[in-house]
Order: C-alpha cells, then sequence, then structure tokens
C-alpha cells in the first residue's frame, strides 16, 4: 500500500506540472542490489532540487498550482522506511523523480 501511495504521487505530480500535453514516462530498472522505479516528465530544471522532498516546501514557480507540499516529502519517507531513498535529476528535457528500493 506504501509504495503504491508513493508512486501515485509520482504520477500526480507528473501530470500535474507536465507542460500542455507532455509525455509523461514510466520506467523501471535493476542496478546492482537495488530497484529504481523512475517517472519523468518534460520541464526545465526546478530550482533548488535539495529542497524537493522537505515538507510544504513548493517552489515559486508552482505557487499558483493546488497542493499542499507534502507529496514529494511522502514519497521520500516511504522510500526510507524501505530502506531506500527518493530522488531527483534533470535530464534531456525531462524531469525525473524516482524511489531506489533494495530489491
Amino acid at each position: 500500500m506504501l509504495f503504491q501511495r508513493a508512486m501515485t504521487n509520482l504520477l500526480t505530480n507528473a501530470i500535474r506540472y507536465s507542460p500542455g500535453k507532455g509525455t509523461i514516462s514510466v520506467g523501471a530498472f535493476q542496478r546492482g542490489e537495488f530497484v529504481e522505479v523512475e517517472v519523468s516528465n518534460a520541464g526545465e530544471v526546478l530550482a533548488e532540487p535539495d529542497k524537493l522532498f522537505e515538507r510544504f516546501w513548493r517552489g515559486d514557480n508552482v505557487r499558483h498550482t493546488a497542493g499542499s507540499g507534502l507529496g514529494l516529502s511522502l514519497v521520500s519517507a516511504i522510500a526510507t522506511l524501505h530502506g531506500g531513498s527518493a530522488y531527483y535529476r534533470h535530464a534531456s528535457g525531462n524531469n525525473i523523480f524516482g524511489l531506489r528500493l533494495r530489491a
């Protein structure tokens, strides 16, 4: 149930913040002793990426959009409960959010 909540939060964010009719991609990869599940959508590099997983933090560019600022912090907490982590990276014009969990 917790994994499902984490994935729902990642997908909801991708839908909410995807420009226009942008594409959302989901992928899963095994990397060593970890499995990584990633959700990506087109977008510019996010400001202050080190704060993305903090409770109640919302970037200036999204304050006009409904939300509590809890979704990504919950994703991070769920990943930590399972011995993993949550991460963000930007590549090829896409914002990529992922869960890294022990396989």
